[in-house]
């Protein structure tokens, strides 16, 4: 199978959603000839062509794409162009798209004039409610409707969780027999306990004696690192040599930072800054509760965390929000603590559940990895790759 992948990521990608393409088709790489496509980005200043281990990978320069108040509506006028760039590369038996946005129109009208059958990732929400303005009612307006015409008429869609999958089939009205759900996966072999001990980034931090609470991710606005904060200070009252360390970078990094000191715990939190994905198993590896927090609203309630999984994947305590896509996941009690969204206390006591009851702890660590292997990207892109095969 020849196959082109449509993204409007960055790259090489530094979030989850940009991230999960290449791990869903990385494992059938080998035996497929794919092509990843790059656009609707300002960051593509030139079209380049280039390998990336097993893919081919395609910057595509949008005309107009730069231009101040044009630029947003360049998907438009750009339809044409993008289908003589993906004729460059001769004939595909497959387009892939990864996102739902406005953007989704070039690869449906490549799709339709090339006659290339069409498959559609559905991994978050098409329009983020919590956003407004102007901009955003025509922004969503133009992808609602751009992404009825992809929807309908894409040979197959896979949703990241239950809610998108009703999402698809009450207000898109997709048939049942053409969805599929496909969540976020982990690389069991790299995220594996029998492999990384975490003694290196203890060593490394001080922390060989330390309970160590920690979380790995991206520090953005839907991230409620503070409430984490908070909890963590209340449990550091009454356990002794707790230490919190938060990996990963972002936009919120130096209002966490000031927070930690307004709460006088700078001492015991450690922030790593930007660490290379290849060390983050060891740095997971060294946590003894690993915690995922997101603000609560529509869109993180259809995430389906990639730092919840590889938190399982290396057999940790887990303790996360009690949101629609973490409960595929976790089962409470069983291979993870869930906690309500925004409630320090909620995180407090989950954790303190954990510090109190080793039995508990060791179960859900073992309860944990086992689930994890259920959800290996190998697994996941065999199910993919037989479903596209199958409606070539």
């Amino acid at each position: 199978m020849k196959l082109a992948i449509i993204t409007c990521s960055r790259y090489p990608p530094t979030l989850g959603s940009g991230a999960r393409p290449i791990r869903l088709f990385e494992a059938i790489s080998k035996k497929h000839e794919i092509h990843i496509f790059y656009v609707g980005q300002s960051w593509i200043t030139t079209n380049r062509n280039f390998r990336d281990g097993t893919f081919l990978i395609h910057t595509v320069k949008l005309p107009l794409i730069n231009i101040p108040k044009i630029g947003f509506f360049s998907y438009k006028l750009s339809g044409d162009y993008f289908v003589r760039r993906i004729k460059e590369f001769d004939d595909f038996n497959a387009i892939y798209l990864d996102s739902p946005t406005i953007w989704a129109s070039l690869a449906l009208k490549a799709s339709k004039k090339l006659s290339i059958p069409l498959f559609t990732d559905y991994p978050d929400l098409e329009v983020y409610e919590h956003d407004s303005g102007i901009a955003h009612k025509i922004y969503k307006i133009i992808t609602v409707n751009t992404m009825k015409d992809v929807f309908s008429n894409s040979k197959h869609i896979f949703p990241m969780c239950h809610l998108l999958r009703n999402r698809l089939i009450d207000f898109y009205k997709v048939p049942a027999d053409k969805i599929t759900i496909i969540p976020n996966g982990v690389d069991t072999g790299m995220f594996d306990p029998a492999t990384k001990s975490g003694l290196k980034m203890r060593e490394r931090f001080g922390l060989s004696n330390s309970i160590i609470i920690g979380f790995s991710g991206a520090l953005e606005r839907w991230v409620r690192i503070d409430v984490l904060l908070k909890a963590f200070k209340k449990v550091g009252e009454d356990y002794k040599d707790v230490k919190l360390l938060i990996v990963g970078k972002g936009s919120e990094l130096t209002r966490w930072k000031q927070l930690s000191k307004d709460l006088g715990i700078e001492n015991d939190v450690i922030f790593t800054g930007l660490v290379p994905y290849k060390e983050i198993p060891e740095y997971i590896a060294s946590f003894d509760i690993a915690v995922s927090i997101f603000s609560k609203s529509l869109f993180t309630d259809v995430v389906s965390p990639l730092k919840v999984i590889e938190y399982m994947s290396m057999g940790k305590a887990v303790v996360a929000d009690n949101l629609s896509g973490t409960r595929e996941f976790i089962k409470n009690e069983e291979n993870g603590i869930l906690f309500e969204s925004e409630d320090t206390k909620s995180l407090e006591n989950a954790i303190r559940m954990i510090l109190d009851d080793e039995k508990l702890k060791r179960k859900i660590e073992r309860n944990a990895r086992k689930t994890a292997m259920k959800y290996d990207w190998k697994i996941l892109s065999k199910r993919m790759e037989d479903i596209m095969i199958e409606n070539l």
